[in-house]
This record gives structure tokens, sequence and C-alpha cells, in this order.
């Protein structure tokens, strides 16, 4: 064996990679990541790194070969070859390879010389029945410190997702993300994962099935099913799928299983303002810690944001809100203007929905105005309105409040 690595026997193509693969190796740099843009979407990557750089790279602690399109070929070359060379690696990023069976089981046999390895990225490859059997049986058994799994846009259908919440997931003890977006789960999938997938994931943090064909039925299923194991759980994303007033009540009345929950994405459904009516009663009392909560694109009226307006004070830890594409009107908006204008919560950072500019006019006095430009008039108190406008931005008024704690906004009709 050398003292370095070769290069590879056909320069061309590859040498735009294979430097990146020299300079991992002179300042022992602990990732490698070749970006698509430079792989060229060569079928030879991954042979040519097991045979040529792996052997050389011992202390690499993260692989990220997204978009190569290396396929099975490739993909089995660096699983058999490569990866035994590998002891330190925590994490393997191979998202959009066109990858299969064969990959999967060469992946189930090199895996086991990785003993640390933390976060397992499978992203966006077409993955048959089988190749889920594979995981759940030969795979995932190797990696039971597995804290991160990435199984987004895998064509996952309901009989996958049983075997890997039956056989698979109870492997994972460990496991703190779950990605399932964008594949057709529907209300079969939800009913196997929610009965058997999270009984032996007590530390799962971080749950995204957004794009997952759920509707009421299916919440209501994980609701009553699922959610009790999950108390852990800090970001939830059921984004951009069929979810109406009716799931949105039985999320909110399991609420009380999540009293870490920093995030909530229901953007992207059929929320209306019954649904939004049982998020604000409930949230406040079971979720002190919410930081994001994200109901743009829903069907939500007046009702549901004044409802959300009556709670939104207690909410102290709130930095973002988005609740832009609905169909509340100004009575709604100048109601959110006035709870926000009292800079109530005070963390929020991040608002959609509603231009502040348009809605309200800040009362501002003398020793907070930075210059007297855009002075309006004077308020019987001694304070200045200052001009506000629709060009002017959420972010830019939200900031102006909190650098100035005595400036307050009121709603105004524009």
């Amino acid at each position: 064996m050398t003292d370095g690595p070769i290069w590879p026997p056909n320069e061309g193509a590859e040498a735009a990679w294979w430097s990146e693969v020299l300079w991992v190796l002179r300042v022992r740099k602990p990732e490698l990541s070749i970006p698509a843009q430079l792989s060229q979407a060569d079928p030879k990557l991954g042979a040519i790194l097991a045979d040529h750089a792996l052997p050389f790279l011992p202390h690499l602690r993260s692989i990220q070969l997204m978009y190569c399109a290396s396929g099975d070929d490739g993909v089995s070359a660096l699983a058999r070859r490569g990866l035994r060379h590998c002891a330190q690696l925590q994490s393997l990023d191979l998202t959009g390879n066109n990858i299969g069976i064969p990959s999967v089981r060469a992946l189930a046999e090199g895996l086991r010389h990785c003993p640390e390895l933390r976060e397992l990225l499978l992203n966006e490859n077409t993955l048959a029945l089988e190749a889920f059997e594979v995981l759940a049986d030969q795979l995932l058994p190797l990696v039971p410190q597995l804290q991160s799994l990435g199984l987004s846009r895998t064509d996952m259908q309901p009989d996958s997702l049983r075997v890997l919440a039956e056989r698979g997931l109870p492997r994972l003890p460990e496991l703190e993300s779950l990605d399932l977006t964008s594949n057709p789960i529907g209300l079969e999938g939800m009913r196997g994962l929610a009965s058997q997938g999270f009984r032996c994931c007590s530390k799962l943090s971080m749950l995204s099935l957004q794009d997952t064909m759920l509707c009421d039925e299916a919440v209501r299923c994980l609701a009553q099913l699922g959610l009790a194991e999950l108390s852990n759980v800090d970001y939830i994303d059921l984004a951009r799928n069929r979810i109406g007033d009716d799931g949105v009540e039985a999320l909110a009345a399991a609420l009380e299983c999540f009293p870490k929950l920093e995030g909530l994405f229901l953007h992207g459904n059929r929320v209306g303002s019954r649904g939004l009516i049982a998020l604000a009663d409930s949230l406040p009392d079971h979720c002190p810690l919410l930081q994001d909560l994200r109901l743009m694109d829903n069907c939500i009226g007046d009702d549901g944001v004044l409802a959300l307006c009556r709670r939104l004070r207690e909410l102290k830890n709130l930095q973002v809100l988005h609740l832009k594409s609905n169909r509340f009107g100004e009575v709604a908006a100048a109601a959110l203007v006035e709870i926000v204008g009292s800079q109530m919560p005070m963390s929020l950072q991040d608002l959609s929905g509603v231009s502040l500019g348009r809605y309200g006019e800040i009362l501002a006095l003398p020793k907070d105005l930075r210059s007297e430009e855009n002075v309006s008039h004077v308020d019987a108190v001694g304070g200045f309105f200052v001009y506000t406008s629709s060009r002017t931005s959420n972010l830019e008024i939200l900031g102006f409040l909190r650098e100035h704690p005595t400036v307050r906004l009121r709603a105004c009709r524009c």
C-alpha cells in the first residue's frame, strides 16, 4: 500500500472533485463533501472513493454524497470496500443517488464497521418494500445509536412504513429525528406508525410528516395512539396535508403530551377558525416553550385570529407567527396589531399575514426617534405618530419596537 491516495486512473471528469478529496487529506478535515456540480454525475465516484481515498481517511466523521447519481454500483462499492476504513464515521448522506435494494444490502454489510454512526440520510431515493425490509431487519440493528434517520421522498408506501414501524424503529432507542416528508403514507400508514413505531422512540424530538397525504382521521389516529409516547418532541411538521378543523382539534387535545414543543407547522392544510380556536385554547396551557407557529395557506377567519389574539400574550417565547394567505379581514388584523403593538409577546421577531405598516401607526416619544423626517403629527400626550406604510416591512417595525421599549404600535384603518 502506498503512503497516500493514488490519483484515479481516469483524470478528466474526476479532477474537480478529486481535488476536494486531496484537500480533506491535507488538512485532515473531518468532513468529506462532494457537491453534485463537482461530481458531474459520475457513476464511478463511489468505487474510486472506496479504493483510492477512504483507506487514507480514517479520521472522517461525515461523508456527504448528495445528488451524485452514483447509483447502486457506486454506492455498493463505497459501502462494501470503503466504509470498512471509517470507524469514526458519524454521518452518511446519500440523498438523491438513484439507489435501491442492492445499495441497502451493501450498506447493511458496510455499516457494521461504523459503530459511531449517528445520522443516516437516504432521502430522495426510490425504495421498494424489499429495500425497507432489508433496512429494518439487517441495517438498522447495526446502528442502535442512530439519532437521525432521513427517508423523505423515498416513495414509502403504507406497507413499507408498517415494516419500518414494527421491525425497524424499535431497534433505534436513541432516535431523535425522523424525516418522512413527501411520502404517500396516508391513513393506513399512520395507523401502523402510531400503533407500533413510537413505543421505543421516547427520545424523538423532531417528527416531520409534511406532505404525506394525512387527513383528519390520520391525525386523530396519531393523537390517540402515538403522541403519548413522544413527550420529548420539540418540532412537529404536519404541513401540506389535508388536515382540517377536526384533525387540529384532536391534535390540540393531545398537546398536553408536549411540554417541550417549540415548533408546530400546519401550513398548507384546510384549517379554519374552529381549529385555531382549539389551538389557541391549548397551546398557552401546555406548550409554554413554543417559538414557531406556522398556519399560512389555510382557511382561518376572523374568529380564529381573534381567539389567538386573546391568548397570544401568554406565549412568552413565541418568535415566529405566520398567518398569511388565510381568510381573516381588517377586524382581526387590527386586533393582531394591537397585541403586537403592546409588545406582547416581546420575543416576536417574524410575523406574516398582516402588514403592521398598513394597519398600524407608531407612537413614539421624542427621545425614541432617530429623526423627525417621518413624523405625521403630535399626539396630545406629547408623543409623535411616525408615518408607516405597507412598504415598511414587519421585520423593520418589530426590530424598532424591540429597540425602543417605550414605543407602541396602535391599530388604525389605512
